[in-house]
């Protein structure tokens, strides 16, 4: 009984520890990164556009918003990588 508690105690230290929460998200990181870490999101809103400035050249941008159910707050991406965290 000793050795079923111990190992029960073990297993749940391991996934107290491996959990992750938006507070692990840093500005900069990459959308795979951010899946990596918290899972898929429950919750996407995306844009893009693109224009051509005035001397010619096209320019194109997306932008992202994730949220997720288990998580306060709002992880702001643009291009691809974090620009905000809202909590």
């Amino acid at each position: 009984m000793k050795k079923l508690k111990f190992i029960a105690c073990t297993f749940l230290l391991i996934m107290v520890s491996c959990s992750h929460s938006i507070d692990d998200v840093k500005v900069g990181m990459s959308t795979s990164e951010v899946k990596e870490l918290l899972g898929q999101p429950n919750d996407t809103k995306s844009n893009s556009f693109s224009y051509t400035s005035t001397d010619g050249e096209s320019v194109s941008n997306s932008t992202e918003n994730w949220k997720y159910d288990n998580q306060e707050g709002t992880i702001y991406f643009e291009n691809g990588k974090v620009i905000e965290i809202k909590k």
